[in-house]
C-alpha cells in the first residue's frame, strides 16, 4: 500500500495571476486597517493604565486620548491633552481642616476643600474641588492636578509594545484579505 499526497494544484495556478493583481491594493488596505486599530489599541491602553496609576476615572481621561487616521498618506497619530484635570475627577479624595489629599497623586492642595456643586444634593455625586483663591473676585477657583507626567510615562511603556502587536495585527489583517481575495 503506497502512501502519499496528492492534490490538484490547476485551478490554484489559474486563479494565481488575477489574484496577484488584486495584492497590492489588499495590501493597502491591510496596512491601513492594521494601523488604525494599533492606535486605537495605544490609546486605549495608555489611558486605561494612567487611570489606574493616578486613581482617576477613565471618564475624565477617554476624551483626552484620541486617535486620528489619514488615508491619504495611511498614517495614524494618537493625540494626547495634557492640560491639568479638575480634582473632582480623582477617586478616594481625602479632606481635613484645611487641605484635600488625591491619593492617585499623592499630593496635598493647601486651603482647599470638597463642596458639592450648588444646587445638588451630596447622593447625585457632583462634587468639586475648590481652592481659596484671593487674586479672584469670587475668592474661590477650581482645584486642578497635572496629569502630563504619568500620561507621557503610560504612553512611553505602551509604546515600546507596538512593534510586536502592529505585526500581530498587520498579519490578521492580512489573512483577512487573503480570505477575501480567494475564499476557497
Amino acid at each position: 500500500m503506497a502512501s502519499g499526497f496528492e492534490t490538484d494544484l490547476s485551478v490554484s495556478i489559474d486563479e494565481l495571476p488575477a489574484t496577484l493583481a488584486l495584492m497590492p491594493d489588499a495590501l493597502d488596505r491591510a496596512v491601513f486597517r492594521a494601523l488604525n486599530r494599533l492606535a486605537k489599541w495605544l490609546a486605549l491602553h495608555s489611558a486605561r493604565e494612567t487611570g489606574q496609576v493616578l486613581q482617576i476615572k477613565q471618564r475624565a481621561l477617554r476624551p483626552r486620548f484620541r486617535a486620528y487616521f489619514n488615508r491619504e498618506d495611511k498614517s495614524a497619530k494618537v493625540w494626547i491633552g495634557l492640560n491639568k484635570i479638575q480634582l473632582h475627577h480623582f477617586k478616594k479624595l481625602k479632606q481635613s481642616k484645611n487641605q484635600v489629599f488625591v491619593p492617585g497623586l499623592d499630593q496635598t492642595f493647601d486651603n482647599a476643600f470638597i463642596s458639592n456643586k450648588i444646587g445638588q444634593s451630596r447622593r447625585d455625586g457632583k462634587q468639586r474641588v475648590w481652592v481659596r483663591d484671593k487674586s479672584k473676585d469670587s475668592g474661590l477657583k477650581a482645584a486642578e492636578a497635572d496629569i502630563s507626567k504619568q500620561a507621557l510615562d503610560s504612553l512611553q511603556r505602551w509604546e515600546q509594545r507596538t512593534n510586536a502587536r502592529f505585526n500581530e495585527i498587520l498579519r490578521q489583517e492580512v489573512n483577512n484579505e487573503l480570505r477575501e481575495i480567494n475564499p476557497g
